[in-house]
């Protein structure tokens, strides 16, 4: 029965909370329409468009401690109540917060019982929720530091002209989130708070930031982990490519163990359990990485699909991968990216990437035939050339031709694979 008052609750504090429009516009965690990759979009599509401007980018990676344990229950229905969440709604908030006890067992002993004094209930249907409204004033503390955030993952981008700028802009302002989070009684993890500097090692730094919090300098790091992307100060991604390329290797091994005693159809099975998930995930920002740097997931795959069809090594993979219908590490980043440019053409994208591409009718007001198709900027480095505000619109206005934009996402996924693996070679 709980849960399903859970679900109603639910249910009714989301539609209050979009059509109230209340929650943070780059809050990507455990809302509809977003995911982790939209954030990591939002954070490089700043990122890039400051360096492409010749700016200066940092990113300050920000690790609470125990966030969703530590959520104080009186300040969250404080907040439920400035928001509009009040009288029987806010006591049944209440009622579900207070009173819960919990215990730990261990090698077959029980602890006594204790309630829980702070906190959302983990794994529950509406704690997630309870905590986004909780921390959902963090992103209105900043003038000069934008803040992007996935639940408790966040991440604030300085952009300025200098390394000087950033650094008086972050240092200005960082006191400002120790104020807030001591105001909600949640802590900062300083020594695993990292700062990134962005762009070209080879262009020569005179100046390197220090950029502090509670007075001690955070550590200046040239790779992070965000959202489960490895991201490096070149945006790069060989890093990510090859810890991708470690994960599905051992998958592989475990492929081969098993090719002799299990038949192709689940085999191939295995494959998209194991080894596929790790080559789409977040591929909309690796994926379009040089060729050189690919190859290693690339070869692998290769290797997958050659262990699936008993082929012998050194023959080519494409006419097994057109009997299979595998999209190849190639293909997949333009179905990932061309169904992205759908999403985006359909509004099914959260508001915060509402600007991410411009139509042709943003720069003039003339009646033509293209004023309605997405404009790719102008660029003046590979890095914005790679990103997908450029190379989403080259796919899109192409495929948008071939396929009828109008259909069905289910439709239109379908003639999108179909489309790429008709171009395999016989």
């Amino acid at each position: 029965m709980s849960k399903i008052y859970e679900k109603v609750f639910y249910s009714r504090l989301i539609d209050f909370l979009k059509t109230q429009k209340i929650l943070f516009k780059s809050q990507y965690g455990f809302r509809e329409k977003c995911s982790t990759f939209m954030a990591i979009v939002n954070l490089l599509d700043h990122i890039i468009e400051a360096l492409d401007e010749g700016k200066e980018a940092l990113g300050i990676f920000i690790d609470f401690s125990k966030a969703f344990d530590t959520v104080n229950h009186e300040i969250l229905l404080d907040k439920l109540e400035h928001y509009g969440i009040r009288g029987v709604a806010n006591d049944w908030v209440r009622s579900y917060l207070e009173n819960r006890q919990q215990y730990c067992t261990y090698m077959g002993k029980r602890s006594t019982m204790k309630f829980m004094k702070c906190g959302v209930p983990q794994g529950s249907i509406l704690g997630p929720l309870l905590f986004l409204v909780y921390i959902n004033d963090l992103g209105d503390i900043f003038q000069n530091l934008i803040p992007i955030l996935y639940a408790d993952d966040s991440n604030l981008i300085v952009i300025g002209n200098s390394s000087q700028d950033i650094e008086t802009k972050a240092n200005n302002e960082l006191p400002l989130l120790l104020d807030w989070l001591r105001a909600n009684r949640l802590s900062l993890n300083i020594k695993k708070t990292q700062v990134m500097i962005f762009g070209n090692k080879r262009k020569k730094r005179h100046y390197i930031p220090d950029i502090k919090i509670d007075g001690q300098s955070l550590e200046i790091v040239n790779e992070t982990k965000f959202l489960g992307v490895l991201v490096d100060s070149e945006l790069s991604w060989k890093n990510h490519i090859n810890y991708t390329a470690k994960k599905i290797a051992k998958s592989i091994g475990i492929l081969s163990k098993c090719k002799q005693f299990l038949n192709q159809k689940t085999l191939l099975q295995m494959y998209y359990s194991f080894i596929h998930p790790y080559l789409i995930y977040s591929n909309v920002i690796w994926g379009n990485a040089p060729s050189s740097s690919l190859w290693p997931i690339f070869k692998l795959q290769k290797i997958a699909i050659r262990i699936i069809t008993n082929t012998p090594r050194g023959n080519s993979t494409q006419n097994q991968s057109k009997t299979l219908r595998i999209l190849r590490l190639p293909e997949i980043y333009t179905y990932s990216t061309t169904l992205f440019m759908y999403k985006y053409s359909h509004h099914m994208m959260p508001p915060s990437l509402d600007a991410l591409f411009m139509k042709n009718n943003d720069i003039h007001q003339h009646n033509t035939r293209g004023a309605s198709k997405l404009r790719a900027p102008r660029i003046k480095t590979t890095m914005a050339a790679r990103f997908i505000t450029t190379t989403g619109v080259t796919l899109w206005n192409d495929f948008s031709k071939r396929i009828d934009p109008s259909l069905s996402i289910s439709c239109f996924k379908k003639q999108l694979t179909t489309l790429l693996i008709e171009n395999y070679h016989d």
